[in-house]
């Protein structure tokens, strides 16, 4: 008895199904259902549940990055930060050690889907690879540091944001 591969036989089902489809113009109608209800089985909550998991990161996504950055400006961050620091961002943006920088790129980030070369331009000309680090800085500190994190409430406040 000859066994045929059952990745083959898979494979010419699957384009038969495709086949069938297209020549009943079922194209036409709502094609992205079709396929995903061909690509995945289960109840719908599975469903659901997978579609959400395939999405994928939002900093794989541009189109999230897009719509997040009209909810939440660069300006508006550093005008939240200015205020918790009670200093103008020109001089608090300008101290060692406080945090305030790396806070800033955090949320650019986070809740304003900023890229790194992006928030490197709104500080001059810093390379984005000296922002990284100075986010993982301020991720580190805010661990520990109860002040910090007071301040960072503040402005989750301001902004309506969370971390």
């Amino acid at each position: 008895m000859l066994r045929s591969d059952p990745k083959a036989l898979l494979g010419s089902a699957y384009r038969r199904q495709l086949e069938e489809m297209a020549g009943l113009g079922k194209w036409e109608e709502d094609w992205k259902e079709s396929v995903k209800a061909s690509v995945l089985h289960g109840s719908e909550k599975f469903l659901a549940g997978m579609l959400k998991e395939l999405k994928g990161d939002r900093r794989e996504q541009t189109g999230m990055r897009e719509k997040e950055r009209l909810s939440l400006e660069w300006s508006r961050i550093v005008a939240a930060i200015a205020k918790v620091w009670k200093a103008p961002w020109a001089v608090v943006s300008r101290q060692r050690g406080n945090g305030a920088v790396g806070l800033a790129y955090y949320l650019g980030q986070r809740h304003a889907g900023m890229t790194l070369r992006e928030l490197g331009k709104c500080m001059g000309e810093v390379e984005y690879p000296a922002v990284s680090v100075a986010i993982t800085r301020f991720q580190n500190r805010l661990k520990t540091d109860r002040s910090l994190q007071r301040r960072v409430k503040q402005i989750e406040t301001l902004l309506k944001v969370e971390m």
